[in-house]
């Protein structure tokens, strides 16, 4: 019976049973069960409509189990086809499911909440809300409103308090101490202010006989965003490699800069000397393990709080010296004395050599040239090293001028190239120009043919010989050539590459290099003898075209041999 079951109902956790006209059970897959219990087997058959109807559904529990049931009744063979779903397989999975969905409600309303939490508490800032409100608001510079001057009174207070509790925090004391320590630096900070913080902090910085280390980050970008965490490692770094026997204090100033405070320790005797060589060791270990190149400008020693700007002017002015002993050095007033020879000489012969090797197109020759005339510009300090490197670019760049060629892709001036930062990129600036002239001179061949050539040529005789009018203009020598001004200067500029009175401007600060150079003729003499009818005007455009000012130019210069 239990196979016969089996084949016709089949196999399952389902409930199936045939039953005969008579409600007498003939098949079921609950057989033994029901035999084992007749009162189980009544109860659950005790069906209303069940031997009535033709079809019907009900809920039926038998052995404590529920059963969704339904049945057939087949009217041409009189049997009743019964099959039963155990209720907790619908029902299950439907409370899995929602028991799921409600775990998943629950976790967003909590998610929620927390975020709630943290904008409200911890994001959002009354104060600054409120702050930006009174600062809008049209009385905020005080009216006759009493209730709103109380209020911005009471606010007011409350923030001075706030602000006196966050400097007391022990949180927020390094923070301040590092600004302190940099408003000082900078010159911004009041000093009777910053000594009442100092005391008031517990602080004791001892300002008198420190030095001041300033470390420029040669290879930063100032726009990159990992500047704090290079400036933090350089700080670490100078702390471990410092502290043992100085009082240290860093800080950035800038993207590229970290500033040192370093002062001796009482009863550790040390010299300057082994100052300088830790610093050294310094230098290069952040070279070799974080590839950080490294100029030190070292200066000192302060006699006081008051002195830490003017020490540090001092160490900006010791950076450029970096122009003559390149980057990667540490530089100091006493390697700076060391530079300082007893006069000036201006190597003219290797410098003509060089203007030969350019006109020419010999590259090697003017390259080897080129670095004998730079080993020569170590022997000097910074200005007079920059003066003669400048005396030679102008050359070189007044040569070029003179070449009736377009400008290919940018004008090339003083004010563009002059003084780089270092003899190294002073090479590279006077190989461009060497480059460029060629560049220009190929050009300049084929415009030779161009119908405006000869008059380009006569319109530059004009200006070499009336450089000293000050009227002198576009227009001036559009009206000699007779032309109209506008098409003048297009055809200066195609022929040449330059404006025409940039052109003019280069010429009268050339013959203005000439005089100062080679004569006794006051500064304002100069300025009306090569065109410049406003002193202040040529002294301006002097400084911007050579990087020096007319007398310091004279009084470097004329000491050539």
């Amino acid at each position: 019976m239990k196979k016969l079951s089996e084949h016709v109902l089949g196999t399952g956790s389902q409930a199936g049973m045939v039953l005969g006209d008579n409600g007498m059970v003939l098949l079921s897959d609950l057989t033994e069960d029901f035999t084992s219990d007749p009162e189980a087997c009544e109860a659950f058959l005790a069906w209303p409509g069940l031997t009535e109807g033709e079809s019907a559904s009900s809920l039926r529990t038998f052995h404590g189990d529920d059963y969704l049931c339904a049945f057939y009744k087949d009217p041409a063979q009189n049997f009743t086809f019964l099959s039963g779903v155990p209720y907790s397989e619908i029902v299950g999975p439907m409370k899995v499911q929602r028991n799921l969905s409600l775990a998943v409600a629950a976790a967003i309303f909590l998610t929620a909440i927390l975020l709630q939490y943290i904008i409200t508490k911890r994001l959002y800032r009354p104060l600054e809300a409120i702050t930006e409100e009174l600062r809008d608001s049209k009385y905020a510079g005080g009216s006759d409103m009493d209730e709103f001057s109380l209020i911005r009174h009471v606010y007011e207070n409350a923030i001075d308090e706030i602000r006196e509790l966050e400097e007391e925090n022990a949180f927020y004391q390094p923070r301040m101490k590092s600004d302190l320590i940099r408003g000082l630096v900078l010159g911004n900070r009041d000093i009777a202010q910053t000594k009442e913080l100092l005391e008031k902090n517990g602080w004791e910085i001892p300002f008198e006989g420190m030095f001041l280390a300033c470390f420029f980050i040669e290879n930063s970008d100032s726009s990159d965003v990992l500047a704090p965490i290079v400036q933090t490692r350089i700080s670490q770094h100078l702390h471990e490699t410092l502290s043992p026997l100085f009082y240290t204090e860093c800080v950035p100033v800038a993207s590229d800069q970290v500033i040192c405070l370093i002062n001796t320790i009482e009863g550790i005797p040390i010299t300057f000397d082994e100052l300088v060589r830790l610093l050294e060791a310094a230098k290069d270990e952040l070279l070799t393990d974080n590839h950080l190149v490294l100029t030190i400008s070292l200066d000192g020693v302060t006699s006081g709080i008051e002195d830490l700007n003017r020490v540090y002017r001092r160490v900006l002015e010791l950076k450029n010296y970096r122009f003559v002993l390149g980057t990667n050095q540490i530089i100091y007033p006493g390697r700076v004395m060391e530079l300082m020879p007893e006069y000036m000489t201006y190597p003219d012969k290797l410098a003509d050599e060089i203007l030969a090797c350019m006109l020419h197109g010999k590259q090697k020759e003017f390259t080897e040239n080129v670095q004998e005339f730079l080993s020569i510009l170590k022997q000097y300090s910074y200005q007079p090293a920059s003066l003669l490197f400048n005396r030679l670019y102008l050359d070189l760049l007044f040569q070029m001028q003179k070449l009736n060629a377009p400008d290919k892709d940018s004008y090339l001036s003083a004010e563009t190239l002059h003084t780089p930062a270092t003899l190294t990129e002073g090479a590279g600036v006077l190989l461009t120009i060497f480059e460029w002239y060629q560049e220009r001179k190929a050009a300049a061949e084929q415009l030779k043919d161009n119908k405006h050539f000869e008059r380009i040529e006569e319109s530059r005789k004009y200006i070499e010989e009336h450089y000293n009018d000050y009227n002198l203009s576009a227009g001036m020598v559009a009206e000699y050539l007779g032309y109209s001004t506008n098409y003048f200067s297009r055809i200066f500029k195609s022929i040449t590459g330059f404006y025409i009175n940039d052109y003019i401007r280069q010429i009268r600060i050339v013959k203005a290099q000439e005089l100062l150079m080679n004569s006794d003729m006051t500064i304002t003499t100069i300025a009306e003898a090569t065109g410049f009818s406003n002193p202040n005007y040529f002294y301006s455009i002097f400084k911007k075209e050579t990087g020096l000012t007319p007398a310091a130019y004279r009084n470097a210069g004329q000491r050539n041999g």
